[in-house]
């Protein structure tokens, strides 16, 4: 039904441009030049190819663009922009695979141990200026317009302290050391809220197109990021048995809420959050990160960071966020990490998918009933190719993921709220 509605509506336009042309028809035909009869075959001869016109125009459209069936259909991005993310997408071949253009890959990076990527926080600001100081004008319009439908909100926001969360300015290699060099710096997380959380607004929709090449860019170019991007890290736990902890949205977070996600993800703490510490000595250190991630995120304290690797980095296309891929793969088995509990901050609910071609590609599809983040299919199946080694079997492994999912509607059965 909504297919046909916009066909109709593509037919309606066309029909009007159409009569406005043959109006002046009408005229004559009181003066006896054209009769009544004519002047309506005209319309009927002229408007009838061109609303077949318009219908071959409306389904190459579909055709070309890519499906974004979690995000919702408008406000629309501008067709440059959808059809640059198009072309992301085709980049990656897991997206490809999943038929999925909610989250890409920008980076991606042989399975690293953690322990070969080196965090660099500049507070001194010698390779990069605060983000206040560089964030162009539609930004700074979209914190002004947060600030005065939030005012009590932005307030306590704005008052944190630039300790409080972390930037990713930078990514690169070091081909002296073999390191993977990340460079960070001091941010507030008023600008994750107050922009990319909110990037799909019509507000901000000036500022979305601004950045939007940016975006996916800069992490490959080597430019300076637009958007405030917060470092995060999006993590799968795999256990000893073998099954992948997925986890439910709770119902009032900022982002998605209610939905599922593979396994969790994490804004990383900077040097003056209390909690759950990311730096050690004044410094960000990945293995704290991630070790506390878990134990946060699932009450599990007893993970280790010889036990993480990194993949590389994925963009949400909703957000345009940028996420470090993180596998874990856990000593303990899935009941173990079950039975922790789920803290009152954290998702609504903890689940299990087994870690096999069948099961996943089961519980990605749209018949087991589940909206899935952005990028959670993707690190999903990235998970399970790494569950398996070397490349050959891995790649029998994806291969058996496609048959099983491939034919099924991949479509959600009901959009974010």
């Amino acid at each position: 039904m909504t297919l046909f509605r916009k066909w109709l509506r593509s037919y309606w336009l066309v029909y009007l441009v159409i009569l406005a042309i043959v109006e002046p028809l009408t005229w004559f035909s009181f003066a006896g030049t054209v009769s009544e009869f004519e002047v309506m075959a005209n319309v009927v001869i002229l408007a009838f190819p061109a609303a077949i016109a318009a219908l071959i125009l409306f389904v190459a459209r579909r055709l070309t663009a890519p499906a974004r069936t979690l995000t919702p259909a408008s406000p629309r991005d501008t067709r440059r922009n959808r059809r640059y993310w198009h072309e992301v997408c085709q980049r990656c071949e897991r997206t490809e695979l999943l038929r999925e253009t909610e989250g890409t890959m920008l980076l991606s990076w042989p399975n690293v141990p953690i322990d070969r990527i080196h965090l660099i926080y500049d507070t001194t600001h010698e390779h990069c200026a605060r983000y206040d100081k560089v964030m162009p004008a539609s930004a700074r319009q979209a914190v002004r317009q947060y600030q005065t439908t939030h005012p009590d909100k932005f307030a306590r926001l704005d008052g944190e302290s630039w300790g409080q969360q972390v930037r990713l300015e930078s990514v690169d290699f070091n081909h002296e050391t073999h390191e993977y060099r990340i460079l960070l710096s001091p941010t507030k997380y008023l600008y994750y809220v107050a922009i990319q959380a909110r990037l799909w607004s019509p507000l901000l929709r000036e500022l979305r197109s601004e950045g939007f090449e940016n975006s996916v860019d800069w992490l490959t170019d080597g430019g300076v990021p637009i958007l405030p991007n917060q470092f995060a890290l999006h993590m799968a736990i795999a256990s000893a048995d073998n099954k992948l902890l997925v986890r439910q949205r709770s119902d009032d977070t900022e982002l998605y809420p209610g939905v599922w996600e593979a396994s969790i993800g994490e804004f990383m703490h900077g040097p003056d959050h209390q909690n759950f510490p990311h730096f050690t000595s004044g410094e960000p250190d990945l293995g704290l990160f991630c070790c506390n991630a878990v134990a946060e995120e699932t009450n599990y304290f007893k993970a280790s960071p010889g036990e993480f690797t990194a993949c590389g980095f994925a963009v949400e296309y909703r957000t345009l966020a940028p996420k470090l891929f993180i596998l874990w793969r856990s000593r303990a088995n899935m009941s173990t990490l079950l039975s922790q509990g789920v803290p009152s901050d954290a998702g609504r609910r903890l689940d299990s998918v087994d870690l096999t071609p069948s099961s996943l590609a089961d519980a990605l599809s749209a018949h087991g009933g589940r909206i899935w983040t952005p990028s959670s299919k993707l690190i999903s199946l990235i998970a399970l190719t790494n569950a398996f080694d070397g490349a050959e079997q891995k790649a029998l492994v994806q291969a058996e993921f496609q048959r099983n999912y491939a034919g099924e509607a991949q479509q959600s059965p009901r959009p974010y709220r």
